[in-house]
């Protein structure tokens, strides 16, 4: 029986690697004393795949984006997101995604700040994900969604307008739904508290 009450990883065995995902199949030790293997999934070479970004307009509304992903086979309503690069912190990818899939520049953003960051899947993957709150200037936003991304639309929402889609299952995306938690416990001046 092993005191610490971990799983021990005896051997790290990759079965899949390509420019964005690791799989392992671990040959491991459980706390009982028993082996076996353990899957374990680790995105683009890093532990930190990259940011979910909340951006807020002037009049506290959150730009939202409908694009298709292909691990479900559906359109998704969720906030933007997107991988980091190697050399970026959490809050320059958050600004380069959102540059990138929406067309918002810099001289629309006022401010930027890191809320939180959560573990995508504790259970079988080391990819923790960042909060970015950008607060930015709307009146000259010329929004151009990012094709390539499967991007088919943005709207701007107020809070209870996505609470309530969360509620009747229009927002289903675990991404958007962290970072909304988050930007509920970090945000209470918006929401008239």
């Amino acid at each position: 029986m092993l005191k610490d009450n971990k799983i021990h990883t005896t051997e790290i065995n990759v079965i899949f690697k390509n420019k964005y995902i690791e799989l392992q199949d671990n040959d491991v030790i459980f706390p009982n004393g028993k082996t076996g293997k353990y899957l374990r999934v680790i995105e683009k070479d890093s532990k930190t795949p990259g940011s979910v970004i909340i951006c807020i307009n002037e009049f506290n509304e959150i730009l939202l984006v409908t694009l298709y992903r292909y691990g479900i086979d559906q359109y998704s309503l969720e906030f933007p997101r997107g991988y980091k690069d190697k050399t970026e912190g959490f809050i320059d990818a958050g600004v380069r995604e959102l540059r990138e899939e929406v067309n918002i520049q810099d001289k629309n953003i006022v401010n930027v700040s890191l809320i939180g960051s959560f573990f995508v899947n504790t259970s079988n993957n080391a990819s923790e994900v960042g909060v970015v709150l950008i607060h930015i200037n709307s009146l000259d936003l010329n929004v151009k969604l990012e094709i390539q991304e499967s991007i088919i639309e943005s709207q701007w929402l107020p809070i209870k307008h996505i609470k309530e889609k969360i509620i009747i299952g229009e927002i289903k995306d675990s991404f958007t739904i962290n970072a909304f938690m988050f930007l509920l416990i970090n945000e209470s001046s918006l929401l008239g508290e």
